[in-house]
C-alpha cells in the first residue's frame, strides 16, 4: 500500500508501515530494504533492531519485535542505562528557570518595597490631614 506523501519526503514514494497498531509512512527507498527499515526505526524503538519484517502483497508492512526481545521496561532499568552526565538542554532549562524564578523574586521584593512605601506615604497624609481638617462623621 502505497501514499503520496508530498511534504514530508518531498514527492517520494512511501510506503505504509504497521507496527503495534500504528500507521507509519515511511519512503521506499527504505521500507524495501529490511534493515534500513529496522535502522529507521531503532532510535525510537530500540527493541526493533532485530525486528521480523512481514511483507504480503497489497497490504502495509508489518513489523513485529522478535519474541524475547524486550527494550527496557523498570524505572531501575532506565536509570541504569541513562548517561552519568546531564543531558545539557535540560541544564539550560533548569538554569533558565532559576534565572526567571531568581527575576520574579527580585520583582516581589521591589512590589514589596514600592508597597511599603505607599504605606507610608498613606499614613503621613492622613495624619496631615487630621490635623488641618475638621474630622466629620
Amino acid at each position: 500500500m502505497t501514499t503520496p506523501e508530498s511534504s514530508t519526503f518531498d514527492l517520494q514514494e512511501t510506503v505504509i508501515v504497521v507496527y503495534e497498531g500504528q500507521q507509519h509512512p515511511v519512503p521506499r527507498c527504505i521500507a524495501d530494504d529490511d534493515q534500513k527499515l529496522r535502522d529507521a526505526f531503532a532510535p525510537i524503538h530500540p527493541q526493533l533492531k532485530e525486528a521480523t519484517i512481514e511483507r504480503k502483497d497489497g497490504e502495509p508492512i508489518q513489523i513485529r519485535r522478535k519474541p524475547g526481545a524486550k527494550a527496557v521496561s523498570t524505572p531501575i532499568d532506565h536509570l541504569i542505562a541513562a548517561p552519568a552526565n546531564i543531558n545539557p538542554a535540560i541544564a539550560l532549562l533548569h538554569s533558565n528557570r532559576k534565572i526567571a524564578a531568581s527575576d520574579l523574586v527580585a520583582e516581589l521584593e521591589r512590589s514589596i518595597r514600592d508597597i511599603e512605601c505607599v504605606d507610608r506615604s498613606l499614613l503621613y497624609l492622613c495624619r496631615v490631614d487630621a490635623s488641618v481638617l475638621p474630622l466629620k462623621i
